[in-house]
């Protein structure tokens, strides 16, 4: 869809959609504290702005206009320069995406360490944690845009339906909600997979779920940029006596199920939990292991490897 017909659909003005990638390069540059991460991010938001119809030379001029600005200025403005009452205390304020169990997690431990943190910022500093209630722009372009992304169909499991030959198919045998921690009311947790998305999908996050611990206590929490099938090759080639500790999951069959380690991966049940861009995998991983307590799982023996 070109930029023209976004315009004619749009409510909003055409100074509004014009507007949109100098403010979001600006974010770039303001955000990002090395100069590899700001590239990566520049490069990532031009290719979904050429993909909603934007043109290449408009996005060049942008780019090179928010390469212009100082980051150091604009901080040390924001910080510094803050009108306050004599022995009022500093406030800094971290804006984050809506999400109620990180952000009471986030404010507890700005409360348990507001000593050491004036001690730090040499005076009394309050740390205000803002949740983002309501989409804005750079989401309502990228992630959930109509004419920047591919709406994909649901389907009726995460199988490829490839045929009997697919050795990660005969894994995905799970319902839209897998319920972890079964028989523990505090930790009980219930995960919903994503039906878009099967074993050749790529950029995932996915879940190991021991078939042979009925209560679901014992499972795996992973990311992948290659396709889930790919990823699982690499599991399924620890399962010997040199390589499982190198694994998770394998190190799990060898240790508390010794007499089912031929059967390697089929031990498990496989779903794909949300497939999301490259960069926000590290972030995705990181709030489903401690949304799901699996580093009280098989997660306390991750492997850093991809």
């Amino acid at each position: 869809m070109t930029m023209d017909s976004v315009l004619e659909l749009s409510d909003h003005g055409a100074h509004t959609f014009r507007s949109i990638p100098y403010s979001q390069y600006r974010r770039a540059v303001v955000l990002s504290s090395n100069e590899s991460d700001q590239t990566k991010s520049m490069n990532y938001m031009t290719q979904k702005f050429l993909e909603s119809g934007y043109s290449q030379e408009e996005l060049n001029t942008a780019r090179e206009k928010a390469l212009l600005i100082s980051r150091d200025e604009i901080l040390n403005k924001r910080i510094l320069n803050v009108p306050r009452e004599n022995n009022e205390s500093r406030q800094l304020t971290f804006t984050i995406n809506r999400n109620n169990h990180m952000s009471k997690k986030i404010k507890a431990i700005l409360r348990e360490n507001q000593d050491d943190i004036n001690t730090l910022l040499g005076e009394p500093t309050r740390l205000i944690v803002a949740e983002r209630r309501n989409q804005n722009t750079a989401s309502i372009l990228f992630a959930k845009s109509g004419f920047s992304k591919v709406d994909l169909p649901m389907n009726e499991s995460q199988k490829c339906g490839g045929g009997g030959g697919c050795l990660t198919c005969e894994l995905m045998g799970f319902d839209k909600n897998i319920v972890l921690w079964k028989d523990n009311p505090a930790r009980r947790k219930e995960v919903k997979l994503d039906f878009r998305y099967n074993c050749q999908s790529d950029n995932l996050i996915y879940i190991f779920v021991c078939k042979l611990c009925p209560k679901n206590d014992n499972f795996y929490v992973g990311q992948t940029t290659n396709s889930c099938r790919g990823r699982n090759n690499g599991h399924r080639g620890k399962f010997n006596v040199d390589g499982y500790k190198k694994s998770a999951l394998s190190f799990h069959i060898f240790e508390d199920h010794p007499d089912h380690v031929a059967f390697e991966l089929r031990n498990f049940s496989l779903g794909i939990i949300v497939s999301t861009s490259p960069q926000n995998l590290d972030r995705l991983e990181d709030f489903y292991v401690e949304w799901t307590d699996a580093e009280l799982s098989l997660n306390r023996h991750k492997v850093t490897e991809r």
